[in-house]
């Protein structure tokens, strides 16, 4: 997916990021006379650097991931979740843990349920909570 990543004055003035699915854009561009002064000590790539996808949420959290599946383990360690993720093998049973610090989005809930069934959320107990919430909704589907 394509963004258009534009600044905007948030309700305090403040200059904030905000990103713009382009095909989800349905209007034509107008037109304005007002000026815009691209902060020029704004770093997009710190921008990003605690996200996976693109919804900054404010929620940076440590995650903690337990693998159950060998070889779904393995694919995560080469297909990487977050370029800070590291992981260690759990001494109780010698599954592989993945863990990294990232914002909680709704991109991060999404990659982490493409690996179900073989992927448990260990950290922390509010991220645990919302995966259970969408497997419990996905369940119930299934009577």
């Amino acid at each position: 997916r394509w963004y258009l990543i534009g600044w905007a004055a948030d309700k305090n003035g403040q200059i904030v990021i905000q990103n713009f699915p382009i095909d989800r854009i349905e209007q034509e561009p107008g037109q304005t006379s007002e000026k815009f002064d691209y902060p020029q000590n704004y770093d997009l790539n710190q921008h990003f650097a605690s996200l996976i996808g693109v919804t900054k949420t404010g929620n940076l959290q440590p995650i903690t991931l337990k693998f159950h599946d060998d070889e779904r383990a393995k694919y995560a360690l080469t297909k990487q979740f977050h370029p800070n993720q590291h992981d260690e093998i759990d001494p109780s049973d010698g599954k592989i843990i993945l863990k990294f610090e990232v914002e909680i989005n709704n991109e991060l809930i999404s990659k982490i349920m493409e690996y179900t069934p073989d992927v448990e959320v260990v950290l922390p107990p509010e991220l645990r909570k919302q995966i259970k919430e969408k497997l419990d909704i996905s369940l119930a589907r299934y009577p």
